[in-house]
């Protein structure tokens, strides 16, 4: 029997950790770092699912940010969104495994020694559920965020457990 997400059920993806890689830009330039986050969600139907994600990476500067000598301070990295995700699958012999795409928009917040930046930010990217049990999933993605302010372009790649609870019982 295919383990997949049922229709009408809540999922929640804690803790999702990584890497963030900053890839260079002329507004900033940030040193590649660990990313932690959490995902909740509702799966629409078997193959479509909304989700609300918050994620946050320390990270350090290059150089300069907003003409200022930024080299080696601190960096706080917070991104919230709202993401579509379409799953197509379970494939694989075994059933368990189910690829996706990920697109979704959101705020990106830089805080660092007395600067702050806020900017609008969109994401899009791929993954995959693998079922453990019928409730128990192992997630895993890799997401390109573009965020507006400062102007950046960033590689996230994260894996964590994904937990679901309600919704209709397939039938076997």
């Amino acid at each position: 029997m295919p383990m997949t997400f049922r229709q009408g059920g809540f999922y929640g993806t804690v803790p999702m950790a990584g890497g963030i890689f900053y890839l260079k830009n002329d507004d900033v330039d940030f040193d590649s770092s660990g990313i932690v986050g959490a995902r909740l969600g509702y799966a629409l139907t078997e193959k479509w699912m909304l989700e609300v994600s918050f994620d946050y990476g320390f990270t350090k500067f290059n150089g300069q940010f907003n003409g200022q000598n930024m080299d080696g301070n601190s960096a706080n990295n917070f991104f919230m969104t709202v993401n579509a995700l379409r799953n197509f699958g379970p494939v694989l012999k075994n059933k368990r495994l189910t690829p996706y795409v990920i697109a979704g928009v959101g705020l990106g917040v830089t805080d660092a020694f007395l600067v702050s930046e806020y900017g609008a930010l969109g994401q899009i990217g791929g993954g995959a559920h693998y079922a453990l049990t019928d409730n128990l999933f192992l997630r895993g993605e890799v997401r390109g965020l573009f965020d507006t302010n400062p102007s950046m372009a960033n590689l996230v790649v994260q894996i964590g457990p994904t937990f679901h609870f309600g919704g209709a019982r397939p039938v076997p």
